[in-house]
């Protein structure tokens, strides 16, 4: 049987039979007929529940139940639609016209809905008790009785009929007798007292032009009103304002309407049927839906919560879309844990898309269950479970979609909130997780880091910066050293030349360097245009030879004609050479002609002239290289500086600017978070403030830097011989993230130093900037403060840290996924629990599924509960019963199961001004 406990039925409470009391317009032959008429329009209707009206009997009421009871025999349904018939509820409503007589001269309609079971009680508690006197005598409220007035008033009548008619008519009820009846506490359980609210023959007439809903000095109900509101349990009236007045969110609100009426009440509504048309036709479509099984109990519960009532056109089922999950199937016996001694028997457990309570004493697998679902669905658990193909879930995207089935031991990862057992306490006693966690639920994902082309960036700079000052700092010297030492040797060779020519020769043998530098530029020159020739040769040929391969393929696949001109850089190639054989050869060889007639004049020289030339030569080779060393350690330096000055200073504010602006977001999501999402009704903005408010909570981001940390990353490179841990300290002089800042924005603009500060200065800077600039975020950090009435709650106690982290992480799923939480109990603080998350609770239900695992009675009770399911472990077999608080197994399991449970049940009445 598929129980999924409380769900919105469609009820008709107040259709009168043909043959009825007073107005009987049917024009149907037989009763019979009726019969079939209201059934077929109960199907057509999708009419869950009726009562079967008449004032002072239930004699119709019978006749309908032994028609149904006898439908198997009914040649003229379908075996479906028998079913059907037999699954409606019947339910008597017996009517009564009640003194004292309003102000239009009419008296007020009151309602009796009877428990079905306790009919046969009724001749004795009810029919013969109430009395009506008239004439100096009293006539009871039985048919003989009824007859017996009749008779009284209208002596000439002839037949029994006709003077049970007029009793009918004449019989009156004091509001005395009926609050005596009331007294007797099996008859009031048995009963639902209903008092029509219209201003022509219900309780609002009492007062002509009283308007319920002015709510002033002049406008408080007068004593007969009250009285009557607080004999009714509920109120007969398809009017919107009513249900909202009674409901206590008028303009009187919750207090005064239990001051007026006795408690909170719900409106019910129904077609007050008198003719076949208006079978099930309410005026305005005003259909009367309440969540409740078809049971006498299961309507008993709108009198505890009244807000289980809608009265509306469509089904309440549909009025805010869910995701909920809809059945548990177990195909066979199934091993929780791969040791097999623990085992989920072969059911299936049906859910409700409301508030499903789990429950069950210590070890009978009632948080087993939700955590092995969770950990198959892609959730996070702490055990290691057997997980199963035999175990589907199933779960509806959308409440009219169809249901989608997730096998188990499939990669299932579904979007829902599941927290498990004591995870909420693990979470607030981790304060990094705790931060992260919050700032997950505001919407900020992601941890603070650079992103990658950044980062690749930062990298790059740093290894460019590192090589630079290698080749600077290499042979423990300093560029300034080393070009001080080059100017020396340039100086030195220089020398050399000029001392070993005669100032005779000087001009010859400057001429003769001329030449000898010259001869060695050409040559540089024909050797780059060689280069560049056989790089275009072999660029012509590899080309070519790909242009032979695609014609081919062309020709082959697409037309044999096809013919592709070939890459031909003759002309190029051509200039190329001419430039070398008629410009450079000629210039080389005027040089080397030049050369060879400096030669020629120093041939009668008496030195080693060959000795001499070479090595002035040699000399001069020597003076290029190293005035070419000099320019190139300039041109480092020079790039040297502007990574250091610009470069590294832009990185370091970037990073600065990066770290600030993650703090800014995350504030800003806190403001957006506390607004509500783009699209949220009045009402769910309502809600997310009332979640959020009482504790006045805020949220703001600290930049955290680990001293320690930073420190223990610098030195851990460093040579310990050289630099202690504080000498380090006192180096780099970083004491908080402002430091910080400064030292990464402004300490590679350093001021000029003397040659050996400034070479350990970029000695350390190699080891320290990649860390510093690279690595920050293993040392800076963003601590996200929650604070509650201005106060960080971290220096609250665990409990009121996660009723906190609770409440935001409610705000931020308000509606639609299902919330699966594992004993709340555990985490919460407990006044938390009673005083709000009980209400709060049944608000986030009307949005979003919500599962829960727990041993508070208020949580599942006051809660409202849906459906509950009682876990039992019987040899090591876990099972699970399904149904709802009003169902009297489940009842029984709440008071035997949960401590304080009888006591949970009486807060509820007390709730709604019931005791």
């Amino acid at each position: 049987m598929i129980n999924r406990g409380s769900e919105w039925h469609k009820w008709d409470l107040h259709i009168h039979t043909k043959g009825t009391n007073k107005n009987d317009q049917y024009s149907c032959s037989c009763f019979e007929d009726f019969c079939k008429e209201m059934f077929s329009k109960a199907i057509e209707n999708n009419i869950s529940a009726i009562g079967i009206t008449d004032y002072y009997s239930i004699d119709n009421y019978k006749k309908v139940i032994e028609y149904q009871e006898a439908i198997d025999d009914n040649s003229e349904f379908s075996n479906e639609e028998k079913e059907i018939i037999k699954a409606i509820f019947i339910i008597p409503n017996v009517e009564l016209r009640l003194l004292p007589v309003t102000d239009r001269g009419r008296l007020v309609n009151i309602h009796m809905l009877f428990n079905p079971d306790y009919v046969e009680e009724l001749d004795n508690d009810f029919f013969n008790d109430l009395k009506h006197s008239s004439h100096s005598r009293e006539f009871p409220m039985n048919r003989a009785g009824l007859i017996s007035l009749g008779r009284q008033v209208d002596r000439t009548v002839e037949t029994d009929e006709q003077a049970y008619k007029i009793g009918v008519n004449n019989f009156v009820v004091t509001h005395a007798s009926l609050k005596a009846l009331l007294q007797r506490e099996i008859f009031r359980n048995n009963t639902i007292v209903v008092v029509s609210n219209s201003s022509q023959d219900g309780n609002s007439a009492y007062q002509h032009h009283y308007d319920l809903f002015e709510n002033d000095a002049d406008s408080s109900l007068d004593d007969i009103r009250s009285s009557i509101y607080h004999l009714s349990d509920c109120i007969f009236s398809g009017n919107q304002k009513d249900q909202i007045y009674f409901l206590g969110k008028g303009s009187d609100g919750v207090e005064n309407i239990k001051r007026k009426c006795g408690s909170l009440k719900a409106c019910i509504h129904g077609s007050d049927a008198h003719t076949e048309a208006k079978l099930f036709h309410p005026d305005n479509n005003r259909f009367c839906w309440i969540k409740a099984d078809l049971t006498f109990e299961g309507l008993r519960q709108i009198i505890y919560e009244p807000e289980r009532v809608k009265i509306q056109e469509n089904n309440p089922y549909y009025d805010r879309e869910k995701s909920p999950f809809t059945e548990i199937l177990i195909n066979e016996e199934t091993p929780v844990f791969s040791d097999g001694d623990i085992k989920f028997a072969k059911q299936t457990i049906n859910l409700n898309s409301g508030l499903v309570s789990i429950i069950g004493g210590r070890g009978t697998g009632k948080s087993r269950l939700i955590d092995y679902i969770a950990s198959g669905l892609g959730k996070k658990t702490t055990k290691e479970y057997a997980l199963s193909s035999n175990v589907i879930v199933k779960r509806k995207t959308s409440l009219r979609d169809e249901e989608s089935s997730f096998v188990l031991t499939d990669d299932n990862h579904i979007d829902f909130m599941y927290i498990r057992q004591s995870e909420v306490k693990d979470i607030v006693e981790n304060r990094d997780e705790f931060s992260r966690k919050i700032r997950e639920t505001i919407g900020v994902y992601e941890s603070y880091c650079e992103n990658h082309e950044f980062q690749e960036r930062i990298s790059s700079l740093l290894t460019e910066y590192s090589g630079i000052s290698a080749i600077l700092n290499a042979d423990y010297t300093t560029s300034s050293q080393k070009k001080e030492a080059i100017e020396s040797e340039i100086k030195k060779y220089n020398d050399y030349i000029a001392n070993i020519t005669s100032s005779e020769n000087k001009a010859r043998l400057e001429q003769y360097k001329k030449y000898v530098e010259e001869d060695q530029s050409y040559s540089k020159l024909l050797e780059q245009i060689k280069n560049i020739v056989d790089n275009i040769l072999r660029y012509q040929k590899e080309q070519n030879v790909a242009i032979d391969e695609i014609e081919t393929i062309l020709k082959e696949r697409v037309d044999n004609n096809i013919i592709i001109p070939r890459l031909d850089y003759s002309p190029t190639v051509s200039a190329l050479q001419n430039t070398i054989d008629n410009s450079i050869k000629e210039k080389l060889a005027n040089i080397q002609k030049a050369i060879n007639q400096t030669k020629e004049t120093f041939k009668d020289y008496n030195g080693d002239l060959t000795s001499l030339l070479d090595n002035v030569k040699t000399y001069q080779e020597h003076v290029v290289a190293k005035t070419k060393e000099k320019e190139n350690i300039e041109k480092s330096e020079d790039r040297l500086q502007i990574i250091r000055n610009e470069e590294l200073r832009t990185i370091g504010i970037q990073i600065k600017d990066g770290i600030n602006n993650y703090k800014n977001q995350i504030e800003q999501k806190w403001q957006e978070f506390k607004n509500g999402k783009e699209g949220y009704s009045e009402e769910l903005c309502s809600l997310l403030n009332e979640i959020l408010s009482e504790d006045e909570l805020d949220v703001h981001v600290e930049v955290k830097l680990d001293i320690d940390k930073m420190y223990e990353l610098l030195h851990a490179p460093l040579d310990k011989r050289s630099w202690k841990l504080d000498s380090l300290k006192r180096f780099i002089n970083i004491n908080n993230i402002d430091d910080y800042y400064n030292f990464i924005i402004q300490c590679t603009n350093p001021e000029e130093k003397s040659g050996v500060q400034k070479l350990v200065d970029e000695q350390l800077d190699n080891i320290l900037l990649p860390i510093l600039l690279r690595d920050y975020t293993q040392f800076i950090s963003h601590d996200v403060i929650v604070t509650s009435h201005g106060k960080p709650i971290t220096k609250l106690s665990h409990g009121q840290q996660g009723t906190i982290y609770l409440r935001l992480q409610l705000a931020a799923n308000l509606f639609y996924n299902t919330i699966i939480y594992d004993q709340p109990e555990d985490d919460l603080d407990n006044d938390f629990i009673t005083n709000r998350l009980v209400d709060l609770f049944r608000k986030i239900k009307q949005y979003r599924q919500v599962i829960i695992v727990s041993h508070n009675a208020n949580l599942v009770v006051n809660g409202d509960s849906e459906q509950v399911i009682v876990a039992d472990n019987k040899d090591g077999v876990l099972s699970y019963t399904s149904g709802s608080l009003e169902t009297p197994q489940i009842n029984d399991a709440v008071c035997r199961i949960l401590e304080g449970g009888q006591t949970a049940f009486e807060k509820r009445e007390q709730r709604y001004g019931l005791r």
